[in-house]
């Protein structure tokens, strides 16, 4: 897996976990950016939020509201 792929689950507290498989999975929020892409919000202060491409998220789990997400203004 390269690093710019994400597989993203959801924890016991419905935040969403992201697993990129270079970093201890982190818990985050996803939404929308206005380029496209997918805006990757995380709690933790030592990984900043970013956008990633659409196709570099890969789902794992039953994650049934991965895309019902808010648009963030850039």
């Amino acid at each position: 897996m390269n690093e710019k792929t994400a597989r993203i689950g959801k924890n016991s507290d419905g935040l969403y976990l992201l697993d990129n498989g270079n970093y201890p999975p982190a818990i985050c929020r996803i939404g929308a950016a206005t380029t496209g892409k997918l805006w990757v919000i995380n709690d933790n202060p030592a990984y900043p939020s970013h956008t990633v491409e659409p196709h570099q998220i890969r789902i794992i789990g039953q994650v049934k509201e991965l895309f019902k997400i808010e648009r963030k203004a850039v």
